[in-house]
């Protein structure tokens, strides 16, 4: 069923693209990529259906109405009606503006850090999740000794590996 609805509105989205207008708003001729951007901005999220699209395009035409008819009464340069219009710029804004020191600082940081490869290796002491105090410094202890050994050239890594590996 999804598939069906889904394969309707791409549908009507090809068949509606071979036309320059999609609509007319109070005189106002909208364009399909204009409508597909504003769309596209504000569904990222949403699950496409012919009912939401068609919810949509109301409240597309509503707020298309609205401005319009704030321009025709003049409150176009109303102070509160600039700074509330100003604000949905800014909203609409947000997901094009990109710190791009930010996003450079970051793709450098990744590329150093792919640039050479650790090989790390482990011996780890097994400590029962309810041990006491006491087990867990026996175990600490234990780590600690097999580290001296190690650093200390008595016994290779590989070797201490062996010796402590208990399954």
């Amino acid at each position: 069923m999804k598939k069906v609805v889904l394969s309707i509105v791409l549908g009507s989205f090809v068949l509606i693209s071979t036309a320059q207008d999609v609509l007319t708003v109070a005189d106002e001729n909208i364009t399909l990529e204009e409508f597909k951007n504003v769309f596209n901005k504000n569904n990222h999220n949403e699950e496409i259906s012919a009912d939401y699209l068609n919810e949509y395009m109301e409240l597309f035409v509503k707020f298309k109405l609205k401005v319009k008819e704030a321009q025709d009464l003049g409150l176009d340069t109303n102070s509160s009606f600039v700074t509330e219009l100003d604000g949905y710029r800014k909203q609409l804004a947000k997901p094009y503006l990109k710190n791009e020191e930010f996003d450079e600082n970051m793709l450098t940081e990744a590329y150093e850090r792919m640039s050479f490869d650790v090989n790390a290796s482990h011996i780890l002491i097994a400590v029962d999740e309810k041990a006491t105090s006491q087990e867990v410094e026996l175990a600490n202890k234990k780590a600690l000794s097999i580290r001296s050994e190690i650093l200390g050239g008595t016994i290779s890594f590989k070797d201490a590996a062996k010796k402590e590996f208990w399954w």
